[in-house]
């Protein structure tokens, strides 16, 4: 069983470079969220941006619940 996990996870990683060194635009992204998440500077835009993040996502909640209370 071990040596088909490793055989499943040597392609996988095989894809994901050969994905990596293809393509522009996923590097990007990926050098993005790498930045993002790993530059001090940016920690008090984070928190900003997940407070928005989840008063989105009550506000969200809320008016599906009265949209069907009031349906």
């Amino acid at each position: 069983m071990t040596k088909q996990f490793q055989q499943i996870e040597f392609k996988f990683w095989n894809i994901t470079n050969q994905v990596l060194s293809e393509n522009e635009t996923i590097r990007s992204i990926v050098r993005s969220t790498y930045q993002f998440f790993h530059d001090p500077e940016l920690t008090s835009n984070k928190v900003l941006i997940g407070l928005v993040s989840v008063a989105g996502l009550f506000c969200g909640i809320s008016l599906s619940i009265l949209m069907t209370v009031l349906a």
